[in-house]
């Protein structure tokens, strides 16, 4: 299937009958432990604060999601982000880093061979879901030994930077989109 085709499926989900989550990640004794998923600069982060936009003339009519968070919806193996944005916006893994990113808004362009499947949701015996992706998550320091942390989905054949934590993703459910497009 290609990732123009898959990414635009996935978009057409985000606008008819989606359930959103918000993401946090757990891992014990460790830095990250319930901290939140944010969306900033086309990766997804720990750390950073969520950057979205929302254009003027969509603010006048009150269009506007009110939102200091990200969050996400998924389907069918995709992920794709919580917007409220015409045509959404779709998440994949790039196939060499692993870095985990999201297109641009009104753009279905994401790297050449990049990953747009693997994700699962699925509920615990808790009563809580876990967002997967089918090799794990990391969360890696982008300094090399403190956050923020950029999030990973782990590939066999890519190079991580050092001190990187594994980590699961607790979904936390959410009735809308949190942005009109994240940035």
């Amino acid at each position: 299937m290609k990732a123009s085709f898959t990414l635009a499926a996935a978009a057409g989900l985000s606008v008819a009958n989606a359930q959103y989550f918000g993401l946090m990640a757990a891992r014990s004794a460790s830095p990250i432990h319930f901290q939140s998923i944010q969306a900033n600069g086309q990766a997804l982060w720990i750390g950073k604060p969520s950057a979205h936009y929302c254009p003027p003339e969509v603010q006048t009519q009150g269009d506007c999601p009110n939102t200091t968070d990200t969050n996400f919806s998924a389907g069918q193996g995709e992920l794709i982000m919580g917007v409220a944005v015409p045509g959404g916006q779709g998440v994949y893994v790039d196939a060499v880093s692993g870095a985990i990113g999201y297109n641009k808004a009104h753009s279905s362009s994401i790297p050449q061979g990049a990953i747009t499947d693997g994700w699962s949701k699925t509920n615990t015996n808790n009563g809580y879901d876990i967002l997967s992706w089918r090799d794990g998550l990391l969360a890696c320091p982008a300094d090399g030994e403190n956050g923020p942390y950029q999030i990973f989905a782990y590939l066999p054949t890519a190079s991580y930077p050092p001190n990187c934590l594994g980590f699961d993703a607790i979904a936390t459910n959410e009735t809308e989109p949190a942005a009109w497009e994240y940035i």
